[in-house]
């Protein structure tokens, strides 16, 4: 113990231990406390919560009222607890600046001491553009104290992100590689920000300010070359003049009902992310950039025409607008994954001779609800997974389908023949999908299919309207797995939970389970899913060469399903075939 402490050991004290940094620094403390007198009492002020972990309560300092500001600055101003006549005005502008902090009110206090009305009304007109900077200085220490990522989170807050819901601030920073969950938390240790009604991200004025003053300080005099702009005229400006377009990596103008054009790109080098939703006064747009990769046009409900040159396209979202055809540029697009074309209801096709590149992966697509007909060479693009056609009510049939499809939702499209559709997916999943899924030892988590239909075809043998069907025998050799082809009545799917249980004898040896959702559908459908036998537990077998007694077992939550077919698949030398009545799928 320090000779300081011997001095107060044993007596009652009462200890006041300013702006502590770090724990180590209270541990060491907190060892002496002990020498203390009964009845003492230790303070601990630090702009970091995380350091109290050994103290008996943390009281979070409030800040002052309106009264007890009013009190405060003009002690520090006039030496007197009122203000002089004739600066009654003048004060409360002075302390409405403060907002309750008492190191704001001491400090703008003492700068205005002695000096004059115009002074006054000077200094406070500066202060609406330019920080008290020894107020600036003492907030920034908190700031200062932070690792790169916090500090980011933090300037991304001040300039943008106040006022908005925790979850949205958080999915916004995740999706820039922030950790944004932990950097939210050391925030709030530090009382940089603070969360209002249990959900909302709040900040003091002026601990916004102070953020605001450090992105200005990165270039004082050219805002184009800062690394973030949140005052109007300034972004108005530098778009203008085309001046941090090199910088520039997103563009959020969601909500601009008047916008009508926006200004050249091509100098914005790494542009990522552009989005428009709800310009509904923008009727054209071209977008000329080679990094982009995001274009969200969605609710731009005057748009009709649009080309965008970037070979980075990622994802494109037209849901909504006026466009009345797509170029055909847009199929070669090589990166592109996602296409939403929901709503768009003057679209009538998609493009006279698309040439697809046949390079797409993991595809998305949309499509509006007035589309007839796919381009038949849509099977070119090998990699497209996944396929959307919800709602297209015109949609007469389906082109041959891409190789790796794995997802189909044609929802509602009720134009659709169901046996020709039923005919085509079975052929699909026979020469593509299972053979792929074979030949590279994947599990089939995702294979799902779904479209409207009344009845499994009548070229499946083993199918019924009761909740289950025994199977007596099966030949063993060869035998790859089963494909189920499920009815479900129409009206709403809200968690249709639907679930195969597979059994030998009594004995379970396979489970499938897919969760459906979708508002609400106008007429019966059918789900086509797979399950292979390497998910079966083993399977007893008779004679070495047959399963016997296979008891497929369909159900669901809200008593959907009204028919279920179930189609054995073998492989043979010629491909995969389906084990039915006319075995015309081979």
């Amino acid at each position: 113990m320090g000779h300081g402490w011997n001095r107060l050991g044993r007596k009652k004290v009462f200890i006041v231990l300013d702006d502590v940094d770090t724990s180590e620094q209270l541990e060491n403390l907190i060892e002496d406390f002990d020498f203390l007198g009964l009845g003492s009492r230790v303070i601990v002020t630090t702009r970091n919560k995380q350091i109290f972990s050994q103290v008996d309560k943390i009281y979070k300092v409030k800040e002052l009222s309106i009264h007890h500001s009013l009190k405060l600055f003009c002690l520090s101003v006039f030496r007197e607890k009122q203000p002089k006549h004739g600066y009654e005005d003048l004060s409360r502008s002075a302390i409405s600046y403060c907002k309750g902090i008492p190191l704001a009110l001491k400090v703008l206090g003492a700068s205005l001491r002695s000096r004059s009305k115009q002074a006054w009304e000077c200094e406070l007109r500066k202060l609406q553009k330019f920080p008290n900077m020894e107020i600036h200085n003492v907030l920034k220490l908190s700031y200062d104290g932070l690792d790169y990522s916090q500090k980011e989170i933090f300037l991304d807050i001040a300039c943008f992100l106040r006022g908005k819901q925790r979850d949205h601030v958080t999915s916004i920073l995740e999706a820039f590689d922030f950790p944004a969950a932990s950097g939210i938390e050391v925030l709030l240790d530090k009382a940089l920000i603070t969360i209002s009604g249990g959900i909302q991200i709040e900040m003091h004025d002026l601990i916004q300010e102070m953020g605001w003053k450090i992105v200005h300080q990165e270039h004082i005099k050219d805002p184009g070359r800062r690394s973030r702009l949140w005052k109007h005229e300034e972004v108005h400006d530098v778009l203008k003049y085309n001046k941090n377009l090199v910088n520039l990596k997103t563009i959020d103008l969601w909500g601009s009902r008047d916008l009508v054009e926006i200004p050249d790109l091509s100098k914005a080098e790494k542009l990522e992310s552009v989005s428009l939703c709800y310009c509904e006064s923008l009727c054209q747009l071209q977008v000329h950039s080679k990094s982009l990769g995001v274009l969200n046009l969605y609710g731009c409900s005057s748009l009709r025409e649009f080309l965008v040159t970037s070979e980075e396209l990622t994802e494109l979202n037209l849901a909504f607008t006026a466009i009345c055809a797509l170029p055909s540029s847009i199929w070669q697009k090589r990166k592109l994954r996602s296409l939403y074309l929901r709503g768009c209801h003057n679209l009538n096709k998609l493009s006279d001779e698309p040439r697809f590149c046949g390079s797409y992966k993991h595809s998305i697509t949309t499509l509006a609800s007035n589309v007839k007909r796919l381009p038949v060479n849509i099977e070119n693009l090998s990699m497209m997974t996944m396929i959307w056609l919800d709602d297209c009510r015109k949609l007469v049939s389906l082109p041959e389908l891409p190789l790796f499809l794995e997802k189909l939702s044609a929802c509602n499209c009720t134009s659709l023949d169901t046996k020709i559709t039923q005919q085509q997916v079975l052929q699909h999943m026979l020469q593509s999908r299972i053979p792929y899924l074979r030949k590279h030892y994947l599990k089939c988590y995702d294979e799902e299919y779904f479209f409207p239909g009344d009845h499994v075809i009548d070229e499946c043998r083993f199918h019924t309207t009761q909740n289950s069907i025994t199977i007596p025998y099966l030949q063993k050799p060869e035998l790859c797995g089963f494909i189920y082809c499920i009815i479900l009545s129409m009206g709403p799917l809200l968690e249709c939970d639907v679930s195969c249980s597979v059994y030998q004898d009594g004995i379970r040896v396979g489970w499938l389970e897919r969760l459906l959702e979708y508002e609400n559908l106008i007429s019966d459908h059918v789900v086509i899913l797979y399950h292979d036998i390497s998910e079966f537990d083993k399977i007893s077998e008779v004679h070495d060469h047959f399963f016997s007694n296979i008891t497929f077992i369909f159900e669901n939550n809200e008593d959907r399903i009204t028919e279920f077919g179930v189609f054995p698949v073998y492989a043979s030398e010629s491909g995969l075939k389906l084990v039915g009545s006319k075995e015309i799928f081979e």
